[in-house]
């Protein structure tokens, strides 16, 4: 089976999709409208896309403020992004 969902369909058996549980949990008005059908797919592959992207972005801050504090704490510029991180957490507080 490797690792597909699989349910008995009229004596045969069939692999378990998003559009199929969509049809299942919505029934025949997706088949009547199709252009529904199409809005969500293209959602859940939007969705995939923002939140992997953030999910990235939010590894690359973490990156950045461990070389923050890693690098030396005299260095002017370092200086500076820790303040401006400070500030933003602040901001954030409020």
């Amino acid at each position: 089976m490797s690792g597909h969902h699989y349910y008995r369909v009229q004596g045969g058996s069939q692999k378990v999709t998003f559009k199929g549980k969509l049809l299942y949990i919505f029934g025949w008005p997706l088949i009547i409208l199709p252009k529904i059908l199409i809005m969500l797919l293209n959602f859940s592959e939007k969705f995939t896309e923002v939140l992997r992207s953030q999910q990235a972005e939010r590894a690359e801050k973490e990156r950045e403020r461990i070389r923050m504090l890693n690098a030396d704490p005299f260095d002017a510029d370092v200086q500076q992004k820790i303040a401006e991180e400070i500030r933003y957490h602040n901001l954030l507080s409020f």
